[in-house]
C-alpha cells in the first residue's frame, strides 16, 4: 500500500535536517583539503623560488663561459702569439677575483700556458677533469664538478678553441666556489632555513649555513632520496646537522647543478595550523547561518507552491490556466510562463516540423553542391592537364631536336618561359585539387621516417631547376631533423612556403631556410626580407583564398590556397605552423613545428639512374596534340612507337604487334583505359608487357583503381619526361 503524501513544509524540514550531516562531513573534508592545499601552495611557491635561483646559478656559470669565449676570440690566439695571449689571460684572471687560475692546453691535454706559475699539482689535476674531455669531444663549453685536492677547492669551466674547423686548444678556468656563494648572499633566505647549491654530481658547492664545512660533501641521505625522484620536488627531509625540515629543490637542465632550500618543519606547520583555524571558524559560522536561513525560506515557499498546483494541472490537460492570486513575484512569473507555454505549444510544434523540413532540404542541397564542386575540380584538373601535357611534351621535342646552329637567346628564353609556366600551371592545379581533398578529409598520409633537411634540399633543387629562385639568394642552414611524415606531402609544404617567400620578395632579395631539433621538437623555418605581412592580415594568413593587397598587375599572382594547404598538411602530421612579421617591407618568418623522432640506424642510399634501351612502345591517347608530341618525344629518344586514339584500336594494335611498354590514357572513347588494361593482361604474357596509366586524376582511389585493372604504374599529367624515361629504363633493370 502506497504511503500517503506528506505536506511540503514537513519535507523541507527533513531536507534541512539531512543537509546538516553531509555539510558537517564536508566541513571536515574542507579542513583537510585546506591543509593540503596550503602546503601545496607553499611547495609551489618554494619550488618557483628554487627555479629562480637555478636561473641565477646558470647565469653565474654562463658569465664565466662568456668571459672564456671572449678571451679565446683574441686575435693573438688566432695568430699563434702565445706570449701575448698569456698577458691577456693574466689581465682577465686579475679582473675576476673568484678565478683561481686560467690554463690553455692542446687537444691531448698538454698545457701550453697557465697564469699561476708554477701551477699547483692539485690544480693541474682539476684542469684535466671530465669537463675537459667533454669540451674536447663535443666542441662545446663544459662545466665541471667541484674538486678538492691539497686544500684547494674549485670547479672547472672548459671552453674549446676551434680554428679552421678543428679543435686547437681547450681553455680551462678554475673558479672558486665563492662565486656561487655570492648567489646565495643575494637571495632572501627563509628565517632558520638553509639554502644549498650542488654540482651535477650532487656535492655541495655553496651553503648559506656552515659553507666551509659543507663544501664537497653530499647532502643528507633523506635529501639524496628526495633529489633522486626527478628534476624538482618537495618533501620532508633533514639537514646535515640532523634538523627536520620541509625541503624543495630544482635542477638545471643546462648545467645539471641543483639548488635546494630547507625550512624547519615547525615553522610551516604552525603557519598552516593558524590558517586552518581561521578557515574552520568561518566554515562553522557559515554552516549555522545557512541552516537558519534555509528553515526561514522553507516557510515562505510552501504556501505559494500550493497556488501553482491548479495552474500546472490545467497546462497538463492542454488548457490555458487562470492566473492564481499571489503576492510572491516568482510564483506570478511561473504562472505567466505556464499560460504562455500552453499558448505557444501548438505553434512551436508546427514551427519545429517546418524547421526540420527546411534543414533536411538545405542539407541535401549542400551535399549535392559539395559533390558538384568536387566533380568540377576533378574535371577541371583533368581538362587542364591534357593541354599542359601536350605543351610540355612539345617543348621537350623542340629541345631534343638536333640543331645545326645554336638557338638564339630570345628563343631559349621563350622555351624556358613556356616550360616554367607549364610547371607553374601544374603546381596550381595540384594545389587546387589537394586543398579540396585535404579540407574534405580525403587525403591519406603515407608516413615514414623523413629528414626535414633532406626534404629541403630536394625541394630547393626542384624549385631552382624550375626557375622559381633564379632572382633570389637562398641560404640554407640545415641540421638533421627526423620526423614521422609523408615525404611527398612534406616536400609540398616546403615548396609552398619557399614559393610564397619568393613571390613576396623583390628580385635580389634573400630567403633563409633553417632546420633544427630541440627538446623533442623538430622545426623548419623559412624567412625572407620581402614585403612582410600587415598586422591585420596575420591572423588570417592561413585562410583559404586569403592574400595580401594586390596591385592591378597582380605581379605576385597565386590563388591564395598554398598556405591553407600548408596548415592543413602540417596539422595532419600532428604539428603546428605559425607566421610572424615585424611589419611592412621587413620580411616575414614561417615556422613549422613537429614532434621529432630518433634518426634511423641506416641512412638511405641513392639508387643510380639507369639508362633505357630502345623499346617497342604503344601509345593509346585520344588527345591529338598530346599523342603526337609524346610520340615525337619517345621517337627522338630512339624508341619505336605505335599509336592508337581509342580503346578498341589500342587493343587491336597491341595484339597485332605486342609492345614491350604501353602508355594508356584512362579516358578513351570506345572503352576506357581500364578495359584496355584488362584485355591486354588477359591476352599477353604479364612479364613481357609494362602497362603505364596516363590520367589527369591522381587521388589514392584513382591509383588503386588503375592498379586493380592491371597497370604497373599510374602517372598524372603533365608527366615529367624523366619520369617516362625512368619507367622504361627500369623495365630492363628490374
Amino acid at each position: 500500500m502506497a504511503r500517503a503524501p506528506s505536506p511540503l513544509h514537513r519535507r523541507l524540514w527533513v531536507v534541512v535536517a539531512a543537509a546538516l550531516l553531509p555539510t558537517a562531513a564536508l566541513f571536515g573534508v574542507a579542513v583537510v583539503l585546506q591543509e593540503r592545499n596550503q602546503k601545496a601552495e607553499i611547495a609551489r611557491a618554494t619550488i618557483e623560488t628554487m627555479r629562480a635561483m637555478v636561473s641565477a646559478v646558470d647565469g653565474e656559470l654562463q658569465k664565466t663561459i662568456v668571459a672564456g669565449e671572449t678571451l679565446v676570440a683574441s686575435d693573438s690566439l688566432d695568430q699563434g702569439d702565445i706570449p701575448k695571449f698569456y698577458e691577456e689571460a693574466k689581465r682577465a684572471a686579475s679582473a675576476y677575483p673568484n678565478w683561481v687560475t686560467i690554463t690553455l692546453s692542446d687537444p691531448r691535454g698538454q698545457q701550453v700556458l697557465n697564469v699561476l706559475e708554477p701551477l699547483d699539482a692539485s690544480l693541474a689535476s682539476l684542469a684535466q677533469n671530465p669537463s675537459f674531455r667533454r669540451a674536447q669531444t663535443t666542441g662545446k663549453p663544459a662545466i665541471g664538478n667541484l674538486g678538492k685536492e691539497a686544500g684547494r677547492i674549485a670547479f672547472a669551466v672548459c671552453v674549446p678553441v676551434v680554428q679552421e674547423g678543428r679543435l686547437a686548444y681547450v681553455l680551462t678556468i678554475l673558479v672558486s666556489p665563492a662565486s656561487i656563494q655570492d648567489v646565495i648572499r643575494r637571495q632572501r633566505v627563509p628565517p632558520d632555513g638553509v639554502v644549498s647549491i650542488f654540482d651535477a654530481r650532487g656535492h655541495h658547492v655553496a651553503r648559506s649555513r656552515n659553507h666551509e664545512g659543507a663544501l664537497g660533501r653530499p647532502p643528507s641521505p633523506s635529501m639524496q632520496n628526495l633529489m633522486a625522484r626527478g628534476d624538482e620536488g618537495w618533501g620532508q627531509s633533514s639537514t646535515l646537522e640532523g634538523q627536520e625540515i620541509y625541503a624543495a629543490f630544482s635542477r638545471s637542465t643546462e648545467s645539471g647543478w641543483s639548488v635546494a632550500v630547507g625550512i624547519p618543519t615547525k615553522q610551516i606547520d604552525e603557519a598552516v595550523s593558524q590558517s586552518l583555524a581561521t578557515v574552520g571558524l568561518g566554515l562553522f559560522v557559515s554552516l549555522v547561518v545557512g541552516a537558519l536561513v534555509s528553515l526561514a525560506m522553507a516557510r515562505l515557499v510552501t504556501r505559494p507552491i500550493r497556488e501553482l498546483r491548479s495552474a500546472a494541472q490545467a497546462v497538463g490537460h492542454g488548457a490555458v490556466p487562470e492566473l492564481p492570486p499571489t503576492q510572491v513575484a516568482e510564483v506570478h512569473d511561473v504562472a505567466l510562463a505556464l499560460v504562455g507555454a500552453a499558448r505557444a505549444r501548438r505553434k512551436a510544434e508546427r514551427e519545429l516540423e517546418e524547421t526540420l523540413a527546411r534543414e533536411r532540404d538545405a542539407r541535401t542541397a549542400a551535399e549535392k553542391a559539395n559533390r558538384s564542386k568536387d566533380e568540377f575540380l576533378a574535371m577541371l584538373g583533368h581538362e587542364l592537364r591534357n593541354p599542359m601535357s601536350a605543351i610540355g611534351n612539345a617543348i621537350a621535342v623542340i629541345e631534343a631536336q638536333p640543331r645545326k646552329e645554336e638557338p638564339s637567346a630570345t628563343e631559349t628564353k621563350a622555351r624556358r618561359v613556356i616550360r616554367r609556366q607549364v610547371d607553374h600551371l601544374a603546381r596550381l592545379v595540384d594545389d587546387l585539387l589537394d586543398v579540396a581533398r585535404v579540407v574534405s578529409g580525403k587525403v591519406i598520409l603515407e608516413l615514414g621516417t623523413v629528414d626535414l633537411a633532406e626534404c629541403v634540399r630536394h625541394s630547393i633543387a626542384s624549385l631552382t631547376a624550375a626557375g622559381y629562385l633564379e632572382s633570389h639568394s637562398v641560404h640554407l642552414d640545415l641540421e638533421p631533423a627526423w620526423v614521422r611524415a609523408d615525404a611527398t606531402r612534406f616536400e609540398q609544404v616546403i615548396n609552398n612556403l619557399v614559393v610564397n617567400a619568393a613571390k613576396y620578395t623583390p628580385k635580389g632579395g634573400h630567403i633563409a631556410i633553417v632546420t633544427r631539433t630541440e627538446d623533442g621538437r623538430a622545426s623548419l623555418q623559412v624567412s625572407d626580407d620581402g614585403v612582410g605581412i600587415p598586422s591585420e592580415l596575420l591572423p588570417e594568413v592561413f585562410g583559404l583564398f586569403t592574400q595580401g593587397e594586390q596591385a592591378l598587375d597582380r605581379a605576385q599572382g597565386g590563388l591564395g590556397i598554398g598556405l591553407t594547404l600548408v596548415r592543413r598538411l602540417v596539422e595532419m602530421h600532428g604539428g603546428e605552423v605559425s607566421a610572424t612579421s615585424p611589419g611592412a617591407n621587413r620580411g616575414s618568418v614561417f615556422t613549422v613545428d613537429l614532434p621529432s623522432i630518433e634518426p634511423p640506424e641506416d641512412a638511405p642510399v641513392d639508387t643510380p639512374a639507369v639508362r633505357s634501351s630502345r623499346r617497342h612502345v604503344l601509345l593509346v591517347e585520344d588527345n591529338r596534340d598530346a599523342r603526337e608530341m609524346l610520340q615525337a618525344l619517345l621517337e627522338l629518344r630512339g624508341h619505336r612507337v605505335d599509336v592508337a586514339n581509342d580503346g578498341p584500336s589500342g587493343v587491336s594494335r597491341a595484339l597485332a604487334s605486342p609492345p614491350e611498354v604501353a602508355f594508356v590514357d584512362l579516358g578513351l572513347p570506345g572503352f576506357d583505359g581500364y578495359e584496355v588494361a584488362r584485355r591486354l593482361r588477359a591476352e599477353l604474357p604479364p612479364d613481357k608487357l609494362l602497362l603505364v596509366a596516363l590520367s589527369g586524376y591522381g587521388s589514392r582511389e584513382d591509383r588503386q583503381k588503375s592498379q586493380e585493372a592491371g597497370f604497373d604504374h599510374h602517372l598524372v599529367k603533365p608527366v615529367a619526361n624523366d619520369a617516362l624515361e625512368n619507367i622504361i629504363a627500369r623495365m630492363g633493370a628490374s
